[in-house]
């Protein structure tokens, strides 16, 4: 079957669109800045509702910018737009510095007012300044800057149409909540993270198998080191449905074995999981 890049319909577009970016802002700093009140340690910021929200880590890929963090600026308000622009361009340099996530960088928008060398920090605020056409731009270009993936075009099981091949609209899904939503066809599953010790518990009626003769219904686990790191969940004798990554600019894509086994051989140890008799 043929294989083909992914990229989102009209319609899941404007989707992405709609849910990219969170409703409040939020900048980090490795110095505290003295001009700017409301100003939190991050311990303090870890005990916010902002810190283990699923669609703010992902937008501001936490794993990275919090590595070189020291305080956070919270703001609720949006006093960024009442600063000068000599200031708010100091504040988003700290968040190129800090390698915060979200950062375009896209020549189209090379002449945009809150451009750093064809660097562009998303914001509510950066982003509502831009034309809609420039923000299709900024998602395209973040859809190949997160994968780009390449799926085989395929008769889908009629259960799976609206999901596979698809982009989901907002962050969260990972690919071990999106293998419990094949299994147990339950929609939450496709709006949320799941851990690995979650998931494990979660797959207590399947069996792990001494050989990797898969079919329909299986589960495709891959560790390393003994840490369970990505599933896929195979519907026929020949494909998996596979997410990677929890953003929404991971795509629900079909894969072969030898593609994801390709894919993750940094893995070195593949588990074949089948339900109980």
């Amino acid at each position: 079957m043929m294989k083909e890049r992914m990229m989102p319909t009209e319609e899941q577009l404007l989707e992405l669109e709609k849910y990219f970016v969170p409703e409040t802002d939020i900048y980090f700093f490795r110095d505290r800045p003295n001009d700017i009140d409301s100003v939190i340690t991050l311990e303090q910021f870890k005990k916010t509702v902002y810190a283990s929200d699923i669609m703010y880590e992902t937008f501001y890929e936490y794993w990275n910018v919090l590595k070189n963090t020291n305080y956070v600026w919270i703001d609720e308000k949006n006093k960024f737009l009442t600063f000068d622009r000599k200031k708010q361009m100091r504040i988003l340099q700290q968040q190129i510095d800090l390698k915060r996530g979200s950062i375009v960088m896209d020549t189209n928008l090379s002449k945009e007012k809150y451009t750093i060398a064809n660097q562009y920090v998303i914001t509510n605020v950066t982003w509502n300044s831009l034309t809609e056409h420039q923000k299709k731009d900024v998602i395209d270009w973040m859809i190949k800057d997160f994968d780009g993936d390449m799926t085989h075009n395929i008769q889908l099981p009629v259960e799976f149409q609206n999901v596979v091949n698809c982009f989901l609209p907002k962050s969260g899904c990972n690919c071990l909540s999106f293998v419990l939503y094949c299994i147990t066809k339950d929609k939450e599953y496709l709006n949320c993270w799941v851990s690995d010790e979650t998931f494990l518990n979660k797959i207590k009626d399947y069996q792990a198998m001494s050989h990797l003769d898969y079919q329909a219904g299986n589960l495709i686990l891959f560790f390393q080191n003994n840490r369970l790191v990505h599933a896929s969940y195979c519907f026929n004798f020949t494909y998996f449905f596979n997410k990677n990554g929890q953003s929404a600019f991971n795509p629900i894509t079909v894969k072969t074995f030898d593609e994801l086994r390709e894919e993750w051989q940094e893995c070195n140890h593949i588990v074949l999981y089948r339900k109980k008799a």
